[in-house]
């Protein structure tokens, strides 16, 4: 570019050719103008047209919308009015002191009145006016025949115009149905001069037209664009005559510029290297300037907390708003202090913090550890810490979250599940609790008599054991016939071999329902908030019971428990869950599964193995399977298989994060379509060795 505008300037005869060529820029910018000025005066008359139209037709449609709830708010709050004061309504109400004029008749008379000496007006006409009014309100001319017309086949239509010629005057004729209301139908079916007596509600009694004349609009606008025409033209023409005097002005000054321009050229040329050069470390500067408040402000705005820390001792260089409300510390005071404030010493951390040869330069997440508060307080956080070089000096980049709420929802939704299925056992427990309870009470009622029975008989053998002897004969006779006959009556026999087995009955129940308090009671237990070694078959047995109206008119559970099982550390009272949603599940899947009245049932089998340093947990079913497409989503939130009000999508979700998260275990899931789907957990026997 530079080296184009310098060859232009140093060479005359180019310079003169462009001199030429401007002596017929004049006309150029006069023939320009005056096809601008035609083009906008042709337009001005299309927007005169359509702005002329559009007011017409916006001014009728008002007036006609005014005129006709004019008339109901004249029907609906005078009329009503005036007939309770005994007023008449009539349309010769003029002779009448005491009456006031028909709706109709006052919006005859409105039209009338609003009619202008130009032509405008309204008017409301009918193919069946009341004998007073044929001569004025019938029908005049095609337009009102095919706007009555129109109405009537187009029951839905509300508005029919046009614009044409009428009196003598370009005008828009904007008719709208008069349909008969709801208070009309019976004053005209019985009115004694009523051209007709069968109206109906909706039928459309007569057309309501607004005429508003275009003429003097369309010529007012007109004149004023005649005028505009006069002004572009004298503005064009001294437009003109000024650039054909600037021209020749330039003329006589083009050999006293051109003398200049080749030293102008190149001063300018050297400043705007000069200029070029400051703008582009200007731009530079305030690209940089821009990076570090664009950074500055993300690290302020952070939700999370952001520390920088320095490599070699690890002192605090940054410390963003969030931290510190996270921390409690204020930044301006916890700047230029060790990290370790923030949080104890860490093997992972420790491990990152060597120096670079001893590791990879990149970053590490640690999901959980505890940090402290400048009160002390400790809480639970997340941290990533990723390495840095600014100017050869190496620092770390630490994003920290607080995972109080997210603990505490966990917990939430964790009771949330648990209250769920504890909702949806009750009733099989209470179930389970009752059928023992009522043998138990049966068996009792009948010790009950029993006891009574052998009392009254016991007592009887004491009064005869306590005869003399040398008693009369007859008497003794007497008194063992009384006992034998106590002895059928109660049937002795069957009672002494009866009474025993309600006992045993009584006490096999009452263990029964011990078992089941007792696996309640156990799965219920709220836990602790640190893992426990735990006992993880009893832990299954008991979550069986607990389940057994869930999956026993579905299925038999079968259990393959290792005998030799060690001691698992776990959170049991979320462990329990995670069984009970499996158990759940698998008994749902078997019932969809199962045909209406089919007898047999599927089955359940739960087993526990060790496989290295795993603890193995297995929860099988007979069911459908699960379809390939879905299986990698059974782990979803919300994600559910079951009908609407059936299941949350929760329970797998939960259970998995429970053995990944907060047990560091495993939870899989194979399945084949018609040969049911099993569930694999596996828990580290050592955790952290495992870890």
């Amino acid at each position: 570019m530079e080296t184009s505008d310098s060859s232009s300037i140093n060479d005359p005869s180019k310079t003169r050719n462009a001199y030429s060529v401007s002596r017929y820029r004049g006309v150029i910018v006069g023939i320009i103008f005056l096809a601008g000025s035609i083009f906008t005066f042709w337009s001005l008359q299309t927007i005169q047209k359509d702005l002329v139209q559009k007011v017409a037709y916006d001014h009728s449609s008002k007036l006609s919308n005014t005129l006709t709830q004019f008339r109901t708010l004249y029907t609906s709050e005078v009329i009503s009015k005036a007939k309770a004061f005994g007023m008449e309504v009539s349309h010769d109400y003029k002779d009448n002191s005491a009456a006031i004029p028909l709706p109709a008749t006052l919006s005859i008379l409105l039209g009338e009145a609003i009619t202008t000496a130009d032509g405008g007006g309204a008017r409301l006409y009918s193919d069946y006016p009341f004998p007073w009014r044929e001569n004025s309100g019938g029908i005049r001319d095609s337009f009102e025949q095919e706007a009555l017309e129109f109405f009537r086949e187009s029951p839905y239509e509300r508005e029919f115009y046009r614009i044409e010629n009428y009196q003598g005057r370009l005008s828009l004729r904007y008719a709208a149905p008069d349909r008969m209301r709801e208070s009309c139908v019976g004053c005209h079916n019985s009115h004694p001069d009523t051209p007709r007596n069968d109206w109906r509600v909706g039928d459309v009694r007569g057309v309501l037209e607004v005429i508003v004349p275009m003429n003097v609009a369309y010529n007012a606008i007109g004149n004023g664009l005649q005028r505009v025409w006069i002004i572009m033209g004298g503005l064009g023409g001294g437009s003109l005559l000024f650039l054909w005097f600037t021209n020749q002005r330039f003329r006589k000054q083009s050999t006293i510029i051109d003398q200049g321009t080749i030293a102008l050229k190149k001063e300018i040329d050297d400043r705007l290297k000069a200029q070029r050069e400051k703008e582009k470390i200007e731009v530079l500067a305030n690209k940089l300037r821009e990076s570090e408040a664009k950074m500055r402000s993300i690290v302020e705005s952070a939700a999370e907390s952001i520390v920088t820390i320095t490599s070699a001792n690890r002192i605090i260089t940054t410390f963003n708003p969030a931290a510190e409300i996270t921390f409690g510390y204020d930044g301006k005071h916890i700047i230029g202090k060790d990290f370790s404030l923030l949080t104890p010493e860490d093997s992972d951390i420790n491990e990152f913090f060597l120096p670079s040869e001893n590791k990879a330069n990149n970053a590490v997440a640690i999901d959980e550890l505890i940090g402290y508060r400048q009160d002390g307080t400790a809480f639970p956080m997340s941290m990533s810490v990723s390495p840095m070089g600014i100017k050869g000096q190496e620092s770390y980049t630490i994003i920290i979250r607080d995972l109080t709420e997210k603990k505490a929802l966990e917990a939430k939704l964790l009771q949330a599940q648990k209250l769920e299925s504890v909702g949806q056992l009750a009733a099989g427990i209470a179930h389970e609790i009752n059928t023992p309870i009522q043998f138990i009470g049966d068996n009792l009622v009948f010790a009950k008599d029993a006891i009574l029975d052998i009392s009254e008989l016991i007592k009887k053998y004491q009064r005869f054991t306590d005869k003399n002897i040398d008693q009369d004969s007859e008497e003794l006779i007497k008194e063992i016939k009384d006992i034998k006959e106590t002895e059928e009556r109660i049937d002795i026999e069957f009672t002494l071999e009866e009474a025993p087995k309600s006992i045993n009955e009584s006490l096999e129940g009452v263990a029964r329902v011990a078992k089941i308090v007792r696996a309640m009671k156990e799965f219920s237990h709220p836990g602790s908030e640190t893992m426990e070694m735990s006992d993880i078959n009893s832990a299954i047995e008991n979550t069986i019971v607990i389940a057994q109206n869930e999956w026993r008119y579905v299925a038999n559970l079968e259990t393959n428990l290792y005998s030799d099982l060690p001691l698992i550390p776990c959170f049991l009272n979320e462990f329990n869950q995670v069984i009970l949603n499996l158990i759940v599940n698998a008994a749902h899947a078997i019932s969809d599964a199962l045909p209406e009245g089919e007898e047999e049932k599927g089955v359940i089998n739960i087993s526990t193995s060790i496989d290295g340093h795993w603890a193995l947990i297995e929860v099988s079913d007979t069911g459908p399977g699960i379809p390939e497409k879905i299986i990698s989503k059974v782990f979803d939130p919300f994600f559910t298989t079951k009908e609407v009000g059936k299941g949350t999508g929760q329970g797998l979700s939960i259970a998995h994060r429970v053995i990944t998260e907060k047990h560091s275990g495993e939870l899989d899931v194979t399945s084949k379509i018609g040969k049911g789907t099993t569930f694999s957990i596996r828990l580290p026997i050592h955790p952290t060795e495992q870890n």
